[in-house]
């Protein structure tokens, strides 16, 4: 896997010229390469890319478009896997910030990022602000989903952990067009690490509104 992901490393260089580095084919290969990388447990290369993918999204897509989103959830999750939890808090709490003020409150991405939070706080041992927000996201959950709903059984557990590579996480669609989908996700084991690009996404720019 190491010597796949130095082999990757070298097509960005290549498609820059050919492509240019803003192509959608280059960026799709850097994602790659990040996924490479976690796959291999190197949280550190795996940052260095998660930050320049999370830079051009935000120069692309603009900073509070959903993709652009997604991808600071991406950099918290490098950070978390490489011990740095106060960096991984203050951006999972940034990304909470942005997405509560352009998602709507029943989102399913920015819930489950405030479940990942709630992990976050947890583990900083801010047990107040665990209990806060994670009671705030099972009441939203309980209120608009019903109690059997996958999301708020996983948010009313107790000791509610979930992993921001997780196959929840990494659910895609909204509730106009992909809920069923979601919904579905949201049932699957959610220890699963997957990598999932928006290759679509970047090359017309029209999957989400800024």
């Amino acid at each position: 896997l190491e010597e796949a992901a130095k082999l990757l490393e070298q097509v960005p260089a290549i498609r820059n010229t050919k492509l240019g580095e803003d192509h959608s084919a280059t960026l799709t290969n850097m994602s790659d390469i990040t996924c490479s990388y976690k796959s291999q447990g190197n949280w550190v290369e795996a940052l260095k890319f998660d930050l320049k993918m999370f830079e051009k999204k935000k120069l692309m897509l603009g900073p509070r478009h959903f993709w652009t989103l997604d991808a600071m959830n991406d950099i918290a999750d490098s950070y978390a896997n490489l011990g740095r939890y106060e960096e991984e808090e203050l951006i999972a709490r940034q990304l909470v910030d942005i997405a509560g003020e352009v998602l709507s409150p029943t989102d399913d991405s920015l819930l489950i990022w405030k479940m990942s939070l709630v992990s976050t706080y947890r583990n900083q041992g801010k047990l107040d602000h665990a209990k806060n927000l994670g009671q705030e996201v099972a009441t939203t959950c309980q209120v608009s989903f019903g109690m059997n709903d996958p999301l708020t059984l996983t948010a009313s557990k107790p000791c509610i952990y979930i992993s921001r590579s997780s196959s929840m996480v990494r659910c895609r669609g909204s509730r106009k067009g992909g809920s069923e989908n979601q919904r579905d996700c949201a049932r699957r084991d959610t220890s699963r690490n997957t990598c999932v690009y928006e290759e679509t996404v970047l090359h017309n720019q029209k999957s989400r509104p800024p």
